[in-house]
């Protein structure tokens, strides 16, 4: 069962919730989404007008994920949200527009920190039409490390709030990954294989590989984050496809 939603002027088709979660798992890397709790999405966003030096991109030579990581990281938290909104916007508009989340019956999603692309707004579309969308734990409060976010209208999560834990618990055993359609994935820097570098927890290339061989797994990234190559490790999983505010790169299909 689906439903049309007409949002800025594009009328786009949304899928029914989730009705029921059938089996339990357990998430047994969960270090670095506790990272992302501390930041929940605009709240970090400088205001100050400043801009970070140019962007200096070690040569493929001299790559690693870390220097990769620092770098980019440094870059992006100089931006400002005035910065970022023209490409959020975009993002936004191309990002509700995929057959791949206009299909979608449930949705795995990260909760923006620390300036990445902006999920917040297609998240709230989805929740107002009834879509189910689950998150990475937010719980600073909890103590389970074996958690995910089942994220709801009115989420304070979502409105850069961190959220006590009587208010939004962070619950486990509730989840089967068989059930996830969609997959939107986060990252600092990004090559068009789709492969990434993240926090450097392995949270997200664990939680890919329990996807389901059908279900689709997709990158936000801004532009300048997507570089030639990045070094990869036996363990890392490429997204399906990688949308930017000026192009959507289609990438080899995950390793199973």
């Amino acid at each position: 069962m689906t439903k049309n939603v007409v949002m800025e002027g594009l009328t786009i088709l949304l899928p029914a919730p989730l009705n029921h979660v059938r089996r339990a798992i357990s998430f047994s890397i969960v270090d670095a989404a506790h990272q992302r709790s501390h930041y929940l999405c605009k709240t970090d966003m400088p205001d100050a007008a400043s801009h970070s030096p140019h962007l200096e991109i070690p040569p493929p030579a001299q790559r690693d994920k870390a220097s990769l990581r620092t770098v980019f990281k440094r870059h992006r938290r100089a931006l400002t949200a005035s910065d970022l909104s023209p490409a959020n916007d975009a993002i936004t508009r191309k990002l509700l527009l995929l057959p791949a989340l206009q299909n979608a019956r449930t949705i795995f999603s990260y909760i923006t920190i620390q300036n990445e692309v902006d999920t917040c707004p297609v998240i709230n579309a989805l929740l107002d039409q009834g879509v189910s969308v689950i998150a990475p734990p937010v719980d600073q409060a909890s103590e389970i490390h074996e958690a995910v976010h089942f994220v709801y209208r009115g989420d304070p999560a979502l409105s850069g709030a961190l959220p006590p834990r009587s208010v939004t618990p962070d619950i486990t055993s509730a989840l089967d990954l068989s059930d996830i359609d969609l997959f939107i994935v986060p990252g600092i820097v990004w090559d068009p294989r789709g492969y990434r570098v993240g926090f450097g927890g392995g949270y997200f290339d664990w939680l890919l590989s329990q996807a389901r061989p059908d279900a689709h797994i997709l990158g936000l990234a801004y532009e300048w984050q997507v570089v030639d190559m990045i070094p990869i490790d036996p363990w890392d999983r490429p997204v399906h496809a990688l949308l930017t505010e000026k192009r959507l790169i289609h990438c080899p299909h995950p390793q199973g």
